[in-house]
């Protein structure tokens, strides 16, 4: 049974992703799904080292890693007052981990002080329905394994904003150009420094972007100063409209056009970069924005253990 005295992970099953029905893996009590001990697979993926020999006849040399896929194991008693509830809720958890073509659930692993952290998971075994000494009418003892193809946990959704909003001096100087042209950015916000802003990005391992840029703007250009890479989009985006560049899955779109043709406007000399942990430099540059217009980062810091 779990013991109280000694605080663990508490583990949240987000049914069909974050929108869906959360199953609460308790173990700090007993409730209807009660996790026990003997968790695993919360730490380090499992490394593959590509190698190939060395000529001198000792060792290999390493030509690549590659991080498998993660298997999570979680033993489980499923609760209820009477077989009846025990095998409702039993119900309940077969069919929200029912495998589904395009359909990955989320397990959340939340530890006391720190933010909780996330990671996309589909079946592969332990509610195959053995209802031998495992099964106890009330209770009903399984050992669920997840699998998360993509090995890494990642955290809540960090934001960075480029903008011409807010009580800030203007950036442009002298006479009536302050007022009647719009050059990016417009006004100086004490992050902004000719456009450019430093940022910090958390976690183990690099971020996938998702660059949402809405108008009015006029060819932006989104460049990583540290490692020069940068994508352009050409023409104007207009005011309301937002145009998405999502690296995680490499697509481009806007709120009314998910056809690919956005990708004709994306310049030949780009390139849609990733961003390594750490410090980094990132200028946006773009004519044209007033109060309605924005640049916006947004990425999910990945972690290699979620424990």
């Amino acid at each position: 049974m779990p013991n109280e005295s000694k605080p663990a992970p508490r583990l949240y099953l987000h049914a069909g992703g974050m929108g869906g029905d959360v199953y609460d893996f308790s173990s700090m009590s007993t409730t209807a799904f009660t996790a026990l001990e003997g968790c695993d697979g919360f730490g380090i993926p499992e490394p593959e080292w590509r190698t190939v020999k060395r000529n001198d006849g000792a060792g290999s040399y390493v030509r690549a890693l590659h991080m498998k896929e993660r298997e999570l194991f979680i033993p489980l008693m499923i609760f209820g007052q009477s077989q009846a509830e025990c095998l409702a809720n039993w119900d309940a958890l077969v069919d929200a981990l029912t495998p589904r073509v395009g359909e990955s659930s989320v397990l959340e692993v939340r530890r006391p002080g720190v933010a909780p952290r996330f990671i996309n998971v589909v079946y592969k075994s332990g509610l195959g329905g053995s209802f031998g000494t495992d099964f106890r009418g009330w209770h009903y003892k399984v050992g669920l394994t997840l699998i998360a193809h993509d090995p890494y946990f990642w955290g809540l959704d960090k934001s960075i904003s480029w903008n011409v909003r807010g009580d800030y001096k203007p950036f442009i100087s002298g006479g009536e150009m302050v007022k009647t042209h719009k050059f990016f950015p417009v006004i100086l916000s004490p992050s902004v420094v000719n456009g450019s802003r430093e940022i910090m990005i958390s976690g183990d391992i690099d971020s996938p972007p998702i660059w949402q840029i809405t108008g009015a703007v006029t060819d932006v250009r989104i460049t990583n100063m540290e490692t020069r890479e940068s994508f352009s989009i050409s023409g104007t985006i207009s005011p309301g409209e937002t145009i998405t560049v999502d690296t995680s899955v490499f697509d481009i779109y806007s709120q009314n056009d998910r056809s690919g043709s956005l990708w004709d406007r994306v310049t030949t000399d780009s390139k849609l970069f990733r961003l390594g942990t750490g410090r980094h430099i990132i200028k946006v540059t773009g004519t044209g924005m007033d109060e309605r217009s924005e640049i916006a980062l947004i990425y999910k810091p990945r972690y290699v253990k979620g424990i």
